[in-house]
């Protein structure tokens, strides 16, 4: 015997028509496993209407939103690190592809040496724009008034505010800093 339709009528909350329903209580009549089927239901049924709904522990709404909040920071700082990476990866392949000849006719000793000749010649360079500038602020320096210097730093301290609060704006996008706040 097809049992399939009748569990599906049993199991279904859409209502039947009069003559499914007639050959629905006929087969249960009939047919021991369906009516063993259609009991265990109601049973079921009058089980979830009668325990209660679990409610949620207090605070569980903020301790949420924050742990939203923590995760998409996550995913923001995850995502520029991806982005250094990749515009690192792109840039040292650019370098490798312009001088793969120079490079492939190199030894390692040769670019090991390269590498600390430029390296010392980048601290003598240093050294010497430090000389420089010493220089230049102690035969400058007197001829300069306090109040100009003061002016020159308020300057730039606000210079570097008004990048630093560009960078945040470019770089934490405008749902995250409203999530943020609160």
């Amino acid at each position: 015997m097809n049992h399939q339709p009748f569990e599906d009528w049993l199991l279904s909350k859409e209502p039947l028509a009069q003559e499914q329903e007639a050959g629905l209580r006929q087969h249960l009549e009939e047919c021991p496993s369906c009516a063993n089927l259609a009991a265990a239901w109601q049973a079921v049924e009058h089980e979830i209407k009668q325990t209660a709904q679990a409610t949620p522990a207090p605070g569980f709404s903020e301790r949420w939103q924050a742990r939203l909040v923590e995760t998409r920071a996550q995913k923001q700082r995850r995502l520029a690190w991806w982005v250094i990476g990749l515009n690192f990866s792109a840039a040292l392949g650019i370098f490798l592809a312009l001088n793969w000849n120079r490079l492939a006719s190199l030894s390692f000793s040769k670019l090991l040496v390269n590498a600390l000749y430029s390296l010392t010649l980048l601290f003598a360079r240093i050294d010497s724009a430090e000389v420089l500038v010493r220089m230049l602020f102690e035969e400058v320096n007197p001829l300069i008034p306090l109040a100009v210097i003061s002016l020159t730093g308020t300057i730039l301290s606000l210079l570097c505010l008004v990048w630093i609060a560009s960078m945040l704006k470019i770089y934490i996008p405008q749902g995250a800093r409203n999530e943020t706040r609160r």
